[in-house]
């Protein structure tokens, strides 16, 4: 039987698993999946495979980082053939991880090896611990403020150099700052789904700002947006390099 605590966490309304361990700590499973975006022959967005990798690790390892989890491992299902797709994309979800300080973490890596595919396909799962303290979900406290970090792009939009997107660099940088307290990363839902969900799984309620200029119902497709909620009125732009928005309070 699960205590109080442990189903809490159990519950918590994220794109991640989280288990509850025997030694007080908890396991952390996100996952990312990507298709029909890439160079082969029937991809309906054409970028680079190398693009591909990096993306679609980006956002699982972004909902990880988020929750306060400590990169353990990493899987890497490609649905194409190891050369040369496979070895781009590899190489992609390798400098994605040394991008944020984890160039040694140990991959798990699946290719097609017995059919031709004409079209890219890939999931990443990632795996991490964390201690009870370290989790970093239901952090927030009504009066609290919620802010958009990056602009929603999807599809033909993106972008893997664009100043405007949020990263897995931009999540460790927030995790730093005391007044933060809930991260979330934005997807294919938009920002006013993932806003109100938040809000409803902390039992309180989204006064939204009549200001905000955002497309709060557009898909931010890979994770380009990260919300999170701040115990003050932050000028967010003097940190980063991607706009900050302001989206509403917590009340």
């Amino acid at each position: 039987m699960k205590s109080e605590t442990e189903q809490k966490w159990i519950k918590h309304g994220r794109d991640a698993v989280i288990v509850p361990l025997p030694n007080h700590e908890f396991l952390i499973t996100t996952c990312d999946s990507c298709g029909g975006i890439g160079e082969k022959e029937k991809d309906v967005i054409v970028v680079p495979s190398y693009w591909v990798g990096r993306m679609t690790t980006r956002v699982a390892l972004m909902e990880l980082l988020s929750c306060g989890g400590l990169l353990q491992c990493i899987a890497v299902t490609i649905c194409t053939e190891p050369v040369p797709t496979g070895e781009r994309i590899i190489q992609g979800v390798q400098d994605e991880l040394a991008a944020v300080g984890f160039g040694n973490c140990p991959l798990a890596i699946s290719t097609e090896k017995n059919i031709s595919t004409i079209q890219t396909g890939i999931g990443v799962t990632v795996i991490g611990i964390a201690s009870l303290d370290d989790l970093r979900i239901h952090k927030s406290q009504r009066g609290d403020f919620l802010y958009a970090l990056g602009l929603p792009r999807v599809g033909g939009e993106v972008r893997l150099e664009d100043p405007e997107i949020a990263d897995g660099v931009v999540v460790q940088k927030l995790l730093k700052q005391s007044h933060v307290h809930d991260i979330v990363p934005v997807g294919s839902q938009g920002i006013y789904i993932e806003a109100t969900h938040l809000a409803t799984f902390l039992s309180m309620d989204l006064l939204w700002d009549e200001h905000c200029h955002l497309d709060i119902k557009k898909s931010a497709g890979p994770s380009t947006v990260l919300l999170f909620t701040s115990s003050y009125e932050w000028i967010g732009q003097q940190i980063f390099l991607q706009p900050v928005t302001l989206l509403g309070k917590l009340i």
